[in-house]
This record gives C-alpha cells, sequence and structure tokens, in this order.
C-alpha cells in the first residue's frame, strides 16, 4: 500500500474521456506511463453489455504524493466547473480492477521505461524542478501576448515576474519564478520552498481573476515544455525598444 500511487475515482460524465480525465488529474502530479504505449495509466470502465462509459476509472500517478494530493483537492470536486457533478477519489484498491490494468493502445510503443520516463519528467532544465515535481505550480493567463504593453514596454516580464514572486510569497516562501515569455498561454512557473504551500497556490489562485483574465493553476506536469524561442525579427524589436 505504501507504493500504491493509484486512485480510483466515481461520478465521471459518460461522455469524458482519457485526455479530459488527464487535464484534471495532472493537477495533482505526473501520471504514469504505460511501458509500451507511453499514454498516460488511465483507465475509464464501460458497461460490458453497451460498452458504454460507466462514470468511474482509474488514474496511476507516478509517485505517491500525488495521489494525496489528488484525495485533498480533486475528492468532492466538480470535474467540470458549473457542471454540479461531484466528483469522488479514493486510494484504489485491487478490487477496483488495479491488478487488470491493460493500457489501450492509442500510440506506437514508446520504448522508455516507467522509470525512465519519471526520472527525465522530474528533471527540467529550466531549473524548475526540486526532484519530486510537488512544489511545482503553473499559473496560466496570467499575461496576454496580444496586450500592446508586452510589445511596447522592454520591463514588462521583469515587472511581471515581481509581482507574481510578492503575491505569491504572501502564502510561502518562493524559490523561483519563471515567466514563459511569448507562449499564447499566458503561463508563470513558481516553485515553492515548501509542497505544502504549493497545494495552497493552487487552492488559492486556480480560478481566481487577475488582470482582467481567470487563472488557472496545476502543478507542472514533468514534461511540458512552456518556453517559447524569441525570433530574430523579435529580438532586433527588443533591442531598438530600449534606444528609443
Amino acid at each position: 500500500k505504501e507504493n500504491n500511487a493509484a486512485v480510483y475515482v466515481t461520478g465521471l460524465p459518460t461522455d469524458t474521456s482519457e485526455n479530459e480525465v488527464f487535464e484534471v488529474f495532472r493537477k495533482c502530479g505526473i501520471i504514469k506511463p504505460d511501458s509500451e504505449t507511453g499514454e498516460p495509466k488511465i483507465k475509464l470502465y464501460r458497461d460490458e453489455t453497451t460498452g458504454m462509459l460507466k462514470g468511474d476509472g482509474l488514474v496511476i500517478y507516478a509517485l505517491r504524493p500525488s495521489l494525496e494530493n489528488a484525495l485533498q483537492i480533486l475528492d468532492g470536486s466538480e470535474f467540470r466547473p458549473g457542471s454540479k457533478l461531484l466528483m469522488h477519489v479514493r486510494e484504489a484498491e485491487f478490487s477496483d480492477q488495479l491488478s487488470d490494468w491493460r493500457a489501450p493502445k492509442r500510440s506506437k510503443p514508446a520504448n522508455v521505461s516507467s522509470a525512465e520516463f519519471v526520472a527525465r519528467a522530474l528533471s527540467w532544465n529550466d531549473g524548475l524542478d526540486d526532484g519530486r515535481g510537488l512544489k511545482i505550480v503553473i499559473l496560466k493567463h496570467v499575461f496576454d501576448t496580444s496586450d500592446p504593453l508586452v510589445k511596447s514596454d522592454p520591463d514588462f516580464y521583469e515587472t511581471l515576474k515581481a509581482d507574481i514572486q510578492e503575491e505569491c510569497e504572501k502564502i510561502g516562501p518562493v524559490d523561483k519564478v519563471t515567466v514563459f515569455a511569448r507562449n499564447s498561454e499566458g503561463p508563470v512557473g513558481v516553485k515553492f520552498v515548501n509542497a505544502a504551500d504549493a497545494e495552497q497556490c493552487i487552492e488559492v489562485m486556480h480560478g481566481r481573476w487577475f488582470d482582467g483574465r481567470q487563472l488557472e493553476a496545476i502543478y507542472f506536469d514533468g514534461k511540458t515544455d512552456y518556453r517559447v524561442e524569441e525570433t530574430e525579427d523579435e529580438q532586433k524589436a527588443r533591442r531598438e525598444l530600449r534606444w528609443t
């Protein structure tokens, strides 16, 4: 049981998909990949007679602390905001068919072991990783790349970084803030010193309004690269802007 990182969930919409479930449960940590397909280990159960989804499923995380996050954050919450359909999440047991896992064959074999994937996922070369992946929060929609200020103010991203750090430090000590400039999702990565503060950040920031935009707060999934390289034209424009 100490190594079990699987959760059993009920109250899912019968028209959902593995991809939608992945987007909801990734907020709590890295979902373990299947060693053959590379797909996240998510299983939605179907009625044997009709083939229709039954509204329950299994999600297997790479690390047990992610399971604990899911129990605290997702149990009793709405799967789709505003739907009033509440999920119930608990630790999976063998009676939940955990021992009968069969990953859907949706992609070509990845030829990467789960251990290799987790090691790679927990090592992000932008310096945000903490070795566990549970102290890193991604805030989305913090800025809008179409905002004229983004292009006219050469210090826009540095000022934004300072603002986000100041706000997040009201929750707890912050180790690093990274603004992913030029990314259309407007993401900012915040690495907290303590995992408990990262969890509270998600609770406080998710759904909060900032500069006219509603924020989305999730745990870093260990694999998404939010960086967008600056083009030569953008570099030239930025240098010229500093001399005007």
